[in-house]
């Protein structure tokens, strides 16, 4: 039963990011119920769906508006990909730019995070 489920989820993702550009809005409901079934009978997919809601607020809102309409067994599985209070988040700076650990700015960019501004390209005069 479990490989079905797979599928079935698999197939409704599948079909809802080829619909999900139609006029008919039928392509987030499948996206939705394909990642719900995956969710339900998947670890892998249950820990991917946790990592994209805390990393991505848009995703978590969607999912926790889809966990009010899905049925309650397909609903469960959501509930318990929300990203835990606990876990580290990135934390906002003041003006409100997210802010990482200093190992994880590549090594190019600590100019740019010091405040360098590369100089602006030069301008060609016209031809007359």
């Amino acid at each position: 039963m479990k490989y079905v489920l797979t599928a079935l989820g698999l197939a409704f993702l599948a079909i809802g990011l080829i619909t999900v550009f139609l006029p008919v809005p039928i392509g987030l409901f499948l996206i939705l119920l394909g990642t719900a079934l995956l969710v339900s009978v998947n670890a892998q997919a249950r820990a991917a769906v946790k990592w994209l809601r805390r990393r991505v607020r848009g995703v978590n809102d969607a999912l926790g508006q889809a966990e009010k309409i899905l049925p309650e067994k397909l609903a469960k599985p959501l509930h318990e990909t929300e990203p835990d209070e606990d876990e580290p988040k990135d934390e906002e700076d003041d003006e409100g730019e997210k802010t990482r650990p200093p190992s994880a700015i590549p090594p190019a960019l600590p100019m740019v995070k010091a405040g360098y501004r590369p100089r602006p390209p030069r301008r060609r005069p016209h031809a007359r």
